[in-house]
């Protein structure tokens, strides 16, 4: 087994600088275009494959005598300890170094020289290589200063606007400091890994300068940066040693919190077939609800009060006395999400009738695959639930997390209709709406006559 490690430069989207600041770190990726009014950091990046670790280094843009290879040597020369098992420190250079094919163009021949230098294999990555991607995507998180070293006057300077500061240097401080690997079980054979080269390190070779040129850097645009707007300074708490940052759309997070609702509209944004969301919401929202989609279903700050009532009013979160009749995908669902989208059609467990409904044996639904279908009726709402037997929502239907449905109700599809057409039963409820309110009424007519419920 290789020791492999990821190597990537980028721009910050997280950590800038203003003179009269210091170093600002944003609460979210910013979207950098030339009028910011504030110039983005670029970092050095290095991870290791198969375990929690990794570095990150940040430098101003328009430095000089800047070294990428004294960076990796640092990294590399280093000895991290672990937690929780037998074997005593992560230290050594790898096999093979993963590039970003993006990085290429400031990356100066030098350097390459060097790391032949060091017999260390290297490769750039692939644009389709998902594991390197999420390697290199992790070091543009919010970087957090304060754990292992509190803000304090001693390693913080006067700034216009900021009177405790934070450099670059000492940003650079704060993510050495930690030195600590966590690993879990699946970080085994990596671990074993190094155990084995322990007694074999090789020390790298002096690192050379200006084997890159970070001005040639390009911005990589992604689809969750956002405008600068609304933002707000948090002051350093210097009592509790934490430097200030960047709270963008400050005013705009407060309200969205605010919205009793959200935590139920995004599970059922999340979650709700395209074909339904076309038949109750407009263009706009939908525009809307895609651009909560492209950033992940974080939040709803992009929907104004307006739209954001109208949209809850639609999925009957706020009108108990029209029909509504929905079959949510909740396949894709955490716990606690399945939770709030029950107790939002619920009334908080306000259970009239549900169950579990059971196709015959010989069916079978899309791809050949199982799921399992689960149904309530609260006030007017007629509402399924799809999902496949080892999804969080299933085990939270199983666990009795979803508050007052009646487990113990199981029923075949044909015991309530023996004409249902139980042929991609899954596929026909979310998305053909005729299906979908046939079976709801056909529901409503079972428990409502049949069991009197």
């Amino acid at each position: 087994m290789a020791i492999t490690h990821y190597l990537t430069i980028q721009v910050c989207k997280r950590v800038l600088y203003d003179p009269d600041y210091g170093v600002v770190r944003s609460t979210e990726p910013l979207s950098i275009t030339p009028d910011l009014p504030i110039k983005p950091l670029c970092l050095f990046g290095i991870s290791v494959e198969n375990l929690p670790l990794k570095l990150t280094e940040f430098h101003q843009q328009e430095s000089e005598n800047i070294s990428l290879s004294n960076f990796l040597k640092a990294f590399w020369d280093r000895s991290y300890r672990v937690y929780g098992f037998n074997y005593p420190t992560v230290t050594g250079m790898p096999d093979i170094l993963i590039i970003d094919h993006r990085s290429k163009d400031v990356i100066q021949d030098a350097f390459y020289n060097w790391l032949e230098l060091n017999n260390i294999k290297y490769m750039f990555s692939d644009s389709k290589d998902k594991k390197a991607i999420a390697k290199f995507r992790q070091h543009q998180e919010f970087p957090h200063t304060g754990f292992y070293e509190k803000a304090t006057r001693k390693n913080s300077y006067i700034a216009c606007k900021e009177e405790y500061a934070l450099s670059v240097d000492v940003m650079n401080y704060q993510e050495q400091v930690f030195n600590l690997v966590r690993p879990v079980k699946k970080n085994l054979n990596t671990l074993i890994e190094y155990q084995e080269k322990v007694n074999h390190i090789r020390l790298a070779q002096a690192g050379i300068y200006n084997d890159v040129k970070l001005n040639d850097l390009a911005v990589l645009a992604s689809k969750v940066d956002r405008k600068l707007e609304d933002a707000y300074w948090i002051n350093a708490d210097i009592k509790n040693g934490q430097f200030g940052y960047l709270h963008n759309r400050h005013d705009q997070d407060i309200a969205d919190s605010e919205r009793y609702e959200k935590s139920a509209f995004l599970a059922a944004v999340k979650s709700l077939p395209e074909i339904q969301k076309e038949n109750i919401f407009n263009d706009q929202q939908i525009s809307l609800i895609n651009q909560i989609k492209k950033e992940r279903f974080k939040d709803t700050i992009c929907i104004d009060d307006y739209n954001f009532q109208d949209m809850c009013y639609r999925l009957g979160f706020t009108n108990s006395s029209t029909d509504r009749i929905f079959a949510f995908n909740v396949n894709q669902l955490k716990r606690s999400e399945i939770i709030e989208l029950w107790s939002e059609y619920s009334g908080g467990g306000d259970v009239q009738f549900s169950c579990e409904l059971f196709l015959p044996p010989w069916q079978k639904c899309r791809n050949d695959k199982a799921y399992r279908f689960f149904y309530l009726y609260s006030g007017s709402n007629s509402i399924f639930f799809i999902c496949e037997p080892e999804s969080a929502a299933s085990k939270a239907f199983d666990n009795n997390d979803c508050l007052n449905h009646m487990d113990e109700n199981k029923f075949s599809i044909l015991q309530v209709n023996e004409k249902v057409n139980t042929a991609l039963f899954d596929e026909m409820l979310l998305n053909n709406r005729q299906y979908l309110v046939f079976m709801a009424l056909e529901m409503r007519k079972f428990h409502s006559t049949i069991l009197n419920y």
